[in-house]
């Protein structure tokens, strides 16, 4: 039997311009890359497995349990995506794969409910200084990394539109994970075009990362100032907010994946998903989810 263990929850309910408003869920997952690509296999973890305990049905159980309305993907090959839209059939789906600005390679991608929303825009960027060229990286590191972005009008809340952007940052230079903060606070104020906005991704940074900092900003250093949802929900920081597991249901340590918001939306709750069965887990992340409300103007 699958058990869903979470950190406990902490509601954060603000009364404010938001009240009155319908929920969103947003999940970020790093589903983890599969290193056989949809063949079959007998190596521990694999997506598909040869014995029939695919790592593939764990993701999906994990992420119809959390129930999301919004769903950003890491890590993502073009064999996964298809594998998730064919089970998460009431999703729409935007992403690119990073190495060739199509299908190949990792994406960052975003599935949300049709029935809900509707995609007015969308968009891809590179983290790197040629960010619009497809594959392009950042010096010294080892692969392409790249930001998706989609414009949504929830039609549960009176057709207010926000944009949402999902990125996976480098997990070896830390000078690649600063520029990319950077780039990233550059685009949010022109994608935004004054609607709030939302980011969810793995930054391999912890909280007290410079780089994750940076990103944060302020009201004096940046356009639009993000907030951390889950540090709203759970001010006192825990020793057990790992949000990396290595396969081994680790919870120690420090969270590395993240959904920050900008001022028109407000932190209802926030929770790390501790799916697994038994000793085997969907991916070498937790996936993190929040809930939150938009203002009604």
């Amino acid at each position: 039997m699958l058990r869903f263990l979470t950190t406990s929850l902490v509601p954060l309910l603000l009364i404010s311009s938001a009240c009155g408003s319908e929920p969103i869920a947003v999940m970020s997952f790093n589903i983890r890359y599969d290193v056989n690509r949809g063949v079959a296999s007998d190596r521990q973890n694999a997506w598909l497995a040869t014995s029939g305990e695919h790592r593939r049905d764990l993701v999906i159980r994990a992420i119809n349990e959390g129930e999301p309305d919004i769903l950003c993907v890491q890590e993502a090959l073009q064999n996964q995506v298809a594998d998730l839209k064919s089970q998460l059939s009431d999703y729409e789906f935007y992403g690119v794969g990073r190495d060739d600005g199509v299908q190949a390679g990792e994406h960052c991608g975003i599935f949300f409910r049709r029935d809900r929303f509707a995609q007015l825009d969308q968009g891809n960027f590179w983290l790197n200084e040629d960010s619009e060229t497809p594959g392009t990286k950042y010096p010294e590191t080892c692969c392409a990394r790249l930001a998706t972005w989609v414009v949504l009008k929830d039609q549960a809340n009176a057709g207010r539109e926000f944009l949402l952007i999902n990125t996976h940052w480098d997990h070896q230079v830390q000078a690649a994970r600063e520029f990319s903060a950077t780039l990233i606070q550059q685009r949010l104020a022109s994608l935004a075009d004054g609607r709030p906005a939302l980011l969810a991704g793995d930054l391999n940074a912890h909280p007290e990362n410079p780089a994750f900092q940076r990103l944060l900003g302020s009201a004096s250093q940046a356009e639009i100032q993000l907030f951390d949802c889950y540090r709203e929900a759970h001010p006192d920081v825990d020793s057990e907010e790992a949000t990396g597991n290595r396969f081994r249901g680790i919870t120690t340590g420090s969270r590395i994946d993240y959904v920050l918001r900008s001022r028109g939306f407000h932190t209802q709750s926030a929770e790390i998903l501790r799916t697994h069965e038994g000793d085997r887990y969907p991916s070498d992340h937790y996936p993190v989810k929040v809930t939150l409300l938009l203002d009604a103007n």
